[in-house]
C-alpha cells in the first residue's frame, strides 16, 4: 500500500477505527494522504507534550482537529 496515495474511507476505518460516518467524510474530504492520517492519529493519541514533535503541516493539524474531537475513543459519562 503506497502511503502518499489519498486517504479513502476505508483507510479512515483502518487506521483509526470505528469514526462517525460525517467524520470519516470530513477526513477524506481534507484529500489527505495516508501518511498524513497516520501522522495525525499518533500525534493525537501521543502522550507527549504538545509542541515537542516536529511541526505539523496544515493538513495533518486539520486532521487532529477531526481527530481530536470528543468521540473518538472518549465516552462521555
Amino acid at each position: 500500500m503506497s502511503s502518499d496515495r489519498p486517504v479513502t474511507a476505508h483507510d479512515v476505518q483502518r487506521i483509526v477505527g470505528q469514526l462517525d460516518d460525517a467524520r470519516a467524510a470530513e477526513v477524506v474530504a481534507t484529500k489527505a494522504t495516508v501518511s498524513e492520517l497516520v501522522a495525525a492519529y499518533q500525534w493525537v493519541n501521543s502522550n507527549d507534550t504538545p509542541g515537542l514533535h516536529e511541526a505539523r503541516s496544515p493538513k495533518v493539524k486539520r486532521l487532529c482537529d477531526i481527530l481530536d474531537q470528543p468521540g473518538l475513543g472518549d465516552e462521555e459519562i
